[in-house]
């Protein structure tokens, strides 16, 4: 019902930065024929983690996904963590970390690309340091996101996110699902109230009219 987009790059459309780069088809006769590549004909069997309550039908999503997958001989299991529980759990160093899977949303409070982009995928960020939780490396693109930060030219800063995002949606260390939509019910009387793409509500020049 437009409560959700299907994500074409590793941010949405209004953070700045965003550019569409691409969507994962839906194949399930080419995933199998890469798992049968992969030495696994028979299928495979993997846990993922996921909070509940957290984000918008999250819990639904999860099953959703876990559906899909078994039509293509993944078995995926379900591990349902509250949000706490879940952090910890998904944030252990990587010589700790026994997660194989995991679903994890990202609001770009900053409404800049270097916060939606660094703190997951560049390298130095591998959790506990940061939020790389997938453990992602890739020096190119350790690179661009370096070289962004000290651009101030905002048209070649933009091209170094766009080709770093190129990179990323190719490797594929997210499968990168869908951006929320922010809906937010305001009585008809409140003025003024600025409702931000950074997920916060400005009520500074807010107010009551009636």
């Amino acid at each position: 019902g437009g409560a959700v987009r299907v994500s074409d790059a590793p941010i949405s459309p209004g953070v700045w930065g965003y550019a569409q780069t691409m969507t994962y088809p839906y194949d399930v006769q080419k995933t199998k024929q890469l798992l049968a590549e992969a030495g696994y004909s028979s299928g495979i069997s993997v846990t993922i983690h996921h909070p509940t309550g957290r984000y918008l039908e999250d819990a639904p999503i999860a099953a959703a996904i876990q559906a899909q997958l078994r039509e293509a001989g993944i078995n995926m299991r379900l591990a349902t963590l509250e949000w706490a529980t879940y952090l910890a759990f998904t944030g252990r160093p990587v010589d700790q970390n026994e997660v194989q899977a995991y679903m994890l949303g990202w609001g770009t409070v900053t409404g800049d690309a270097d916060y939606g982009l660094f703190s997951l995928f560049h390298s130095s960020q591998w959790t506990p340091a940061g939020f790389n939780r997938g453990f992602y490396k890739n020096p190119q693109v350790d690179a661009l996101l370096e070289q962004a930060r000290g651009e101030t030219d905002a048209t070649k800063r933009a091209a170094m996110y766009k080709q770093a995002m190129d990179i990323i949606m190719k490797d594929a260390p997210w499968l990168f699902l869908h951006s929320e939509s922010q809906l937010t019910g305001v009585r008809r009387e409140v003025q003024g109230l600025i409702v931000h793409v950074t997920e916060r509500m400005m009520a500074h020049f807010a107010s009551l009219n009636r």
